[in-house]
């Protein structure tokens, strides 16, 4: 796919491990009517990373990796909105200085940014980590195809998943199922899809099991069906017209307003996109990441009408 990369600006952008936290007592009631303390968001998860199954983790919004946040307000916004799915990663400080990886997700609400790194370095790691990522990537474009607007991935990531064209000069994208837009939930009403996310509600269980939600990994990518979002999650749906393709972002939820969260990695296109439907990971580790709810960014496709 040839794309304007050589001139988009790379930029630095950084943050520290976040500790997890607990509002309150941080005792809750879910959808089921039973009341809890279920570990959630911030911190350092070793125990869950890309490929690994995103759903019946024992947890709530459980995010995969290395959590991160800039403790300045607007800084830190600038760390959600300019990193990007692939960007890399650099540990500065602590016994695990100078050790590299991958900008895996974002999650909105908590405003976070997720890392993946290696299991031997994230064993290493203190929790008192500043990582340092080289942002790169907002603005890029397919030139060949003026109407598709990608966001929040890495250019290097877009070449390593070698998408190819079919009939008529469509896209190809391939995805793990199709999710139908009845399922989704919390996101709808955000303004921008460079940040936040949008979440596949999991709470109808034969749902899970016809559409194959129950057997998501981190870094799968799905199809939503007949969802338009050309600016933000505030659109009404647009049934026949256009399919969204997104990644999964994280893990089934407890609660009733959420369920997986399938950060903006989206692929709108002007025509709906031919997907293979395949059960196998599509390129290396980092392709695509579930993160959770509030997280997935991460990239869009969209199609701009001409009037």
């Amino acid at each position: 796919m040839k794309t304007n990369r050589e001139k988009l600006p790379m930029m630095s952008v950084s943050g520290s491990v976040d500790h997890p936290g607990l509002h309150g007592d941080g005792y809750w009631v879910g959808y089921d009517g039973y009341g809890r303390i279920a570990m959630s968001v911030g911190g350092i998860v070793y125990n869950y990373s890309l490929l690994d199954p995103c759903m019946g983790i024992v947890g709530d919004h459980i995010e995969p990796g290395v959590s991160i946040k800039n403790s300045v307000d607007k800084y830190n916004t600038a760390l959600q909105c300019f990193a990007c799915i692939g960007n890399e990663a650099r540990i500065v400080n602590g016994p695990a200085a100078g050790q590299k990886g991958y900008v895996s997700g974002k999650h909105g609400g908590v405003d976070h940014v997720m890392v993946w790194f290696p299991r031997e370095v994230l064993e290493k790691m203190n929790a008192d980590e500043r990582i340092l990522i080289r942002a790169w990537g907002q603005g890029m474009k397919l030139t060949d195809h003026p109407g598709v607007q990608l966001m929040n991935l890495d250019p290097d990531l877009l070449e390593a998943m070698d998408l190819q064209h079919g009939a008529e000069g469509k896209l190809q994208v391939p995805v793990v199922t199709r999710i139908p837009a009845f399922l989704m939930g919390a996101g709808i009403g955000s303004t921008t899809t460079m940040s936040g996310d949008y979440d596949i509600m999991t709470q109808d269980h034969e749902a899970n099991q016809k559409y194959g939600i129950d057997r998501l990994r981190f870094g799968d990518l799905v199809l939503i069906e007949d969802a338009g979002i050309p600016d933000g999650f505030d659109q009404a749906l647009i049934p026949d017209d256009l399919d969204l393709e997104v990644q999964v972002a994280d893990t089934d939820k407890r609660r009733a307003e959420a369920g997986l969260i399938v950060r903006f990695l989206v692929f709108l296109v002007l025509f709906r996109l031919f997907a293979f439907l395949k059960h196998t990971i599509f390129i290396k580790f980092i392709y695509c990441l579930i993160i959770n709810p509030w997280c997935i960014p991460i990239i869009k496709i969209r199609y701009r009408q001409s009037t």
